[in-house]
C-alpha cells in the first residue's frame, strides 16, 4: 500500500514539474527546438505512466483484499463482536465506498492540477515571456495548493479506509469457523454413558465350573 502511495506522489510531482518547464520550453520568445523540449517530454511521459502504476496499484490491492472479505464475515463466528471494528458486512460496505470515493478525488485532483498548468500555458503563450512566467508561477501555484489540499486528504481517506478493512480481514481469519462452533457444540451436548466393570468383585466375576461343583458338594456335605 505504501509504495503505491509513493509512486503515485512521485509520479504527479514528475508530471506537474515536466509539464511546467514544457511549457516554458514553448514558448515562442525561447526559440528551442523540438530536441530541446525531449527531456520534458520523456519526464511527463514517466510521470504518466508512474502516477497511472500508482493509481492502478491502489486500485488492485484493495480488491484483493475485499475479495474474500464477504466470505470471512459469514463463515467465522465471534461471541464478542463488540469488540470488531465492523459489525457485519453493511459496516464494511460502507467502509468501502468511502475508499473509492476518495480514489475518485485523488483521480480528480491529478487531472485538475494537470489540466489546470495545461489551460494556462495554452491561454498565455501569446503573452511577453515574462508575463507569461508571472502567470504560470502563480497559477500553478494556486491550483496545485489547491490540488495538494483535496487531493491529500482524500489519500489519506484511501490510506484510513485500507488499514481498517486489512485490521478486519486479519481479525476475522483469527476466528473459529461457524461449522466448527456448531459442531462443538453438538458434541458437547450429547450425553454418553460408559459402564465400568470391577474385575475384583466377584459379584461380577463369572463363576467357574470347579467353583460351582465345590459348591455343590458343600451343599451335599451339610445336608
Amino acid at each position: 500500500m505504501k509504495r503505491y502511495i509513493f509512486l503515485l506522489s512521485i509520479g504527479a510531482i514528475l508530471c506537474i514539474g515536466a509539464q511546467i518547464i514544457l511549457s516554458i520550453q514553448v514558448h515562442p520568445e525561447n526559440g528551442n527546438a523540438l530536441i530541446d523540449a525531449l527531456p520534458a517530454i520523456i519526464c511527463l511521459m514517466v510521470g504518466g505512466a508512474t502516477t497511472v502504476s500508482g493509481l492502478l496499484g491502489l486500485a488492485e490491492n484493495y480488491e484483493s483484499l475485499w475479495i474474500g472479505l464477504p466470505e470471512l464475515i459469514e463463515t467465522k463466528y465471534s461471541e464478542e463482536s463488540n469488540k470488531l471494528p465492523f459489525k457485519g458486512l453493511s459496516d464494511a460496505r460502507q467502509k468501502s465506498s468511502e475508499f473509492w470515493k476518495a480514489y475518485c478525488r485523488i483521480c480528480f485532483s491529478v487531472c485538475l492540477t494537470l489540466g489546470g498548468v495545461l489551460a494556462i500555458s495554452a491561454q498565455m503563450v501569446n503573452v511577453p515571456l515574462l508575463t507569461y512566467l508571472i502567470y504560470l508561477t502563480g497559477g500553478t501555484t494556486i491550483i496545485g495548493l489547491l490540488g495538494l489540499s483535496f487531493g491529500g486528504r482524500a489519500l489519506s481517506k484511501v490510506r484510513a479506509s485500507h488499514v481498517a478493512i486489512s485490521n478486519y480481514a486479519s481479525l476475522l481469519q483469527k476466528l473459529p469457523d461457524i461449522s466448527e462452533k456448531s459442531s462443538g457444540r453438538k458434541t458437547s451436548n450429547g450425553r454418553g454413558y460408559v459402564m465400568w466393570t470391577n474385575r475384583n468383585n466377584p459379584r461380577n466375576s463369572r463363576r467357574s465350573p470347579t467353583n460351582r461343583s465345590s459348591k455343590r458338594t458343600g451343599v451335599a456335605l451339610q445336608t
